[in-house]
């Protein structure tokens, strides 16, 4: 009888513990993914300041047309990095709680289903819904970066027979007129062509920011461009030539790619 009282506490305290670890594991999650919603609120904010000071009238010169593209790209990702902020902070929610009730022991049962219902969402958004909607933010950039609907809708007028490409699906279309360029241009997938375009994006922002010489007003637009992708920046003054200006291509690349 001792024995089994002895095992009953222990018992208890394991589902304590184990309780209080999953609640504090799901707090944790909870103000990560809160901080990752922050930072992308933080990046709509930095984009519309962009858009507002960009050149919007007239022929865009190649930067600034690339400008237009990489802001467009940057609110598709902070929608997406938004959304599995909130995602994920709700099932860090889910989880403390089913630590919480885990922890009281009557309750475990329910507390264990809890957490497998928060497991699986997290798992599902992750593995399902986030990776696809990347690589579609992927192929929309290499879309726009390729003219592929303006290619369509030049096929689809002057070519011979556009009355059959008509009834084709516009997604399966897009997907050939793509597939072509990438081949024609020297890529072996979009995902490679998608790398090539963030780093003409970082090339891009970091020689207006750093290199071109341009004043404030003309530099600002590109600045909130950067400020955009959440990265510290420094802007070494005039003549300042031991200050490493940030972020480096490389780092923007890599904040691009993720």
């Amino acid at each position: 009888q001792n024995l089994w009282r002895v095992a009953e506490t222990t018992g208890d305290w394991l589902l304590v513990i184990s309780g209080g670890v999953v609640a504090v594991a799901g707090a944790v999650q909870t103000v990560a993914n809160g901080i990752q919603a922050g930072r992308a609120v933080s990046s709509w904010k930095d984009i519309r300041k962009a858009k507002k000071k960009a050149k919007k009238e007239g022929e865009l010169s190649p930067e600034e047309q690339q400008l237009t593209e990489f802001l467009e790209l940057q609110n598709r990702e902070a929608n997406r990095q938004f959304t599995g902020g909130l995602v994920g902070a709700a099932t860090g929610v889910l989880t403390a709680v089913s630590g919480a009730l885990i922890s009281t022991g009557l309750l475990a049962p329910i507390g264990g289903i809890a957490g497998l219902v928060s497991t699986a969402l997290d798992i599902g958004y992750d593995r399902f819904l986030n990776r696809k909607w990347k690589k579609s933010n992927w192929r929309d950039s290499v879309d726009a970066y390729l003219h592929v609907d303006e290619a369509i809708d030049e096929i689809l007028e002057k070519h011979p027979e556009k009355e059959r490409l008509k009834r084709i699906k516009k997604s399966k279309l897009k997907n050939q007129v793509r597939a072509e360029a990438l081949a024609e241009l020297g890529y072996s997938s979009y995902k490679d062509c998608y790398r090539q375009i963030c780093v003409d994006y970082a090339q891009m922002l970091h020689q207006k920011v750093f290199e071109d010489g341009l004043n404030d007003q003309e530099k600002e637009p590109y600045l909130h461009a950067i400020k955009s992708l959440g990265l510290k920046l420094v802007v070494p003054a005039p003549g300042d030539h031991e200050t490493e200006p940030q972020p480096s291509v490389e780092t923007m690349v890599t904040r691009m790619m993720g």
